[in-house]
Parts: C-alpha cells; sequence; structure tokens
C-alpha cells in the first residue's frame, strides 16, 4: 500500500469520526428542540440532516488532504529582483 493512500484512508477516517461524534449531536439537538417547540421533523428532514451533518466533514478532509498533496507539488516563485 503507498504512503498517500494510507493518509488518505487516514484523513477520511478523521473526518467520518468527527461527522459521528459532532454531527449526531447535531442531529439530537435539532431533534429535542424540533420535540419541544411541538413541530417534530419529518423523516426525510431527520436523514437530510444525518446525511448533512456526517458526510460534510468527511468532505472538508478529503479537500484538506487534497491542498496537501498539491501544496507538496507546486513551488514558489520567489521575485529576486
Amino acid at each position: 500500500m503507498k504512503r498517500d493512500d494510507h493518509q488518505f484512508k487516514r484523513y477520511v477516517l478523521l473526518g467520518l469520526g468527527t461527522g459521528i461524534v459532532f454531527g449526531s449531536t447535531l442531529v439530537f439537538a435539532s431533534l429535542r428542540m424540533a420535540a419541544s417547540s411541538g413541530t417534530p421533523l419529518t423523516t426525510a428532514q431527520i436523514a437530510g440532516k444525518t446525511v448533512n451533518e456526517v458526510l460534510f466533514p468527511v468532505g472538508c478532509a478529503i479537500v484538506i488532504y487534497a491542498i496537501q498533496i498539491m501544496s507538496s507539488h507546486i513551488s514558489v516563485v520567489k521575485d529576486e529582483s
């Protein structure tokens, strides 16, 4: 297994773990607020919020990984005038 593949998996897993921990907390808080206001969320709203809160951190982690890979292949040109 190449090092980049191993690093990519670490980033995805870290994003997924973050999404599960914090996303589930936000979804639970949303459910509690909706229930206390008397207008419970529909199944579609709960599913959408859960997917959004769990998968968004995975996407962020992938973007950070991609930027780090790109930055290691791009050299900065200095103006020595």
